[in-house]
């Protein structure tokens, strides 16, 4: 038996996170504020839309996203799930090299789950400025939704 998805959730931990590439370091970590409303489910697949959101500027310009998430619980037991975002999340002042295909994780009838990684050219720094080198970012979003 599928879990029942349909209804209002909030954000419970949704978060982004940046890692250089070439060095390894994490200079950026964001917690989000937000909102999911699944508006449909059909046994094991479901849609909604995402809302997200920071808790003032320095967070905003990097958790600000939103769209229709689109997904499917694959195995009722477990919970686990796979969705797509058709939208996104803000890209600062970066460039997108690699979208995230797919987030992954789980959803159950008290929470949801789930994580995409995508590249990212962005300044070193993340905040840019005249003559800022530019190199790759890892950027992590952890979607994580509890029941309103």
């Amino acid at each position: 038996m599928f879990p029942s998805l349909v209804g209002r959730w909030r954000t419970a931990g949704t978060n982004v996170v940046y890692r250089n590439r070439e060095t390894g370091t994490t200079p950026g970590s964001y917690s989000c504020q937000g909102s999911l409303t699944i508006e449909s489910q059909g046994g094991r697949t479901f849609s909604g839309k995402l809302s997200t959101d920071g808790n003032g500027w320095n967070s905003d310009r990097f958790c600000t996203g939103g769209g229709t998430l689109i997904g499917e619980v694959l195995m009722p037991g477990t919970g686990s799930a796979r969705a797509r975002l058709d939208g996104g999340f803000s890209k600062n002042q970066c460039t997108l090299v690699s979208a995230a295909g797919e987030f992954t994780g789980i959803a159950r009838d008290a929470e949801i789950r789930l994580q995409g990684t995508d590249i990212l050219r962005c300044p070193v720094n993340l905040d840019g400025g005249p003559g800022m080198p530019f190199v790759e970012f890892e950027r992590t979003v952890t979607l994580a939704f509890a029941r309103w």
